[in-house]
């Protein structure tokens, strides 16, 4: 039987979390998942974007350093801002909480012949600890996925899809369901960079007291200087202090290269 190393994740799902502080200079992390689980379908539906398979491509790992303070000012007034070791730079709102630069955080799944993990680094949180009973709760979370060898137009479909499936490794005897990705074609960094944004949801019956009953996982993948960069964002839905949607697309709109 499949065992989760920590129960957690944003108020809404007790699927395994993981987070994790890497010494300055370790190495990137690399997300990766098994094969799906029978009972969470994480197949991507059909998406107005119409993605074009990319050629292969030889990943580059990125060091994985502390950052030193934000050196470029927000381009949301009064919002703080988070920058990637991708010289990628987004916003998000003053009541957000910005992690260290070393903390990896994500979803952990152990099963002798299924084993995922995928991460994301440079990371925010809205309302962390929201839920005083399960550790590291939070309403969402923002930060960077290494894409590995995927390119810009399959990285934001193939890793929305990704995080959504091991998000629903549900331990607590609740049924996930996990719907078809949608993706759409959008612009980022005041409109300079087209960008693929893909968002897969996933839905939990029968929350307990401060659990969502969902969530959604967005990914928005583009290319900057040849070098493709995904930034993911995964959110808290079906409950009273979720994040707003108009958040949600500020926080995407703000991204843009730096440096």
């Amino acid at each position: 039987m499949a065992a989760a190393v920590l129960l957690v994740v944003g108020g809404g799902v007790t699927a395994a979390y993981v987070a994790a502080n890497r010494v300055p200079g370790g190495g990137a992390a690399v997300a990766s998942v098994g094969s799906p689980t029978a009972g969470t379908p994480t197949t991507a539906g059909p998406s107005t974007a119409s993605p074009t398979p990319d050629p292969p491509r030889t990943s580059q790992p990125v060091p994985l350093v502390t950052p030193m303070p934000p050196r470029v000012a927000a381009v949301v007034p009064g919002w703080k801002t988070v920058e990637g070791r991708e010289f990628v730079a987004y916003d998000v709102p003053p009541d957000w909480r910005v992690e260290g630069g070393d903390q990896l955080t994500g979803y952990e799944y152990h099963d002798p012949s299924d084993a995922r993990l995928v991460v994301m680094h440079n990371v925010a949180s809205y309302l962390p600890g929201v839920c005083p009973n399960l550790a590291a709760s939070n309403r969402a979370r923002t930060g960077f996925v290494v894409p590995a060898e995927l390119g810009p137009h399959e990285a934001a479909p193939e890793l929305s899809a990704r995080w959504a499936s091991v998000a629903a490794l549900d331990q607590g005897g609740r049924e996930a369901v996990v719907s078809p990705t949608q993706s759409v074609t959008t612009t980022i960094g005041g409109g300079t960079i087209t960008a693929i944004e893909s968002t897969t949801l996933v839905s939990f019956p029968l929350p307990k007291p401060c659990q969502a009953g969902g969530m959604a996982f967005t990914a928005v993948s583009f290319e900057v200087k040849g070098v493709v960069v995904v930034f993911m964002i995964h959110t808290d839905e079906q409950v009273a202090d979720s994040l707003s949607p108009q958040v949600v697309n500020g926080i995407i709109a703000s991204l843009r290269p730096v440096g």
